[in-house]
């Protein structure tokens, strides 16, 4: 008809989605999931026939019908479970290493609280008789003289 542009002659129902107009991962996620995108595939082929056998006056029949197969498809989605598998055990591991990280920090606290508790009295007083002072002196006008007292009292 005219002034009518393609898409308005295309039966509603089988056009659902419209892709981006960048190759962003939403468009690369549609092809591969819509039914609609399938013809797009460089080995979509339905009952033997690839798009190339059809025409204005030979049409492929809809999609509601039949949906045409493709290898590379078929591939494509593959992969796409493959990644969302990897990518759940990944943050499942994430996840793990954190409470792994926590417990371990708890596990520390208490043995050095206990470990502490049994250090005897004379192991504590002669670690406060220990003393450490750094300082910066200089012989100069900088002060760039790094300096380390180290005092013990008997």
């Amino acid at each position: 008809t005219y002034g009518q542009t393609d898409d308005e002659l295309v039966d509603a129902v089988e056009i659902s989605h419209h892709l981006p107009d960048t190759r962003t991962q939403q468009y690369y996620e549609m092809t591969g999931k819509y039914d609609q995108f399938a013809w797009g595939w460089d080995d979509a082929n339905l009952n033997g026939n690839s798009l190339n056998d059809y025409s204005s006056e030979n049409p492929p029949p809809y999609l509601i019908n039949s949906v045409p197969t493709s290898d590379n498809r078929t591939k494509y989605e593959n992969m796409r479970v493959d990644t969302d598998a990897r990518y759940k055990r990944a943050r499942r591991m994430i996840f793990v290493s954190m409470a792994n990280r926590l417990i371990s920090a708890f596990e520390a606290f208490i043995a050095t609280r206990m470990h502490n508790k049994h250090i005897d009295d004379q192991e504590r007083t002669v670690l406060s008789r220990i003393r450490l002072k750094a300082s910066l002196k200089s012989y100069s006008l900088r002060q760039d003289t790094p300096f380390v007292t180290f005092t013990y009292k008997f």
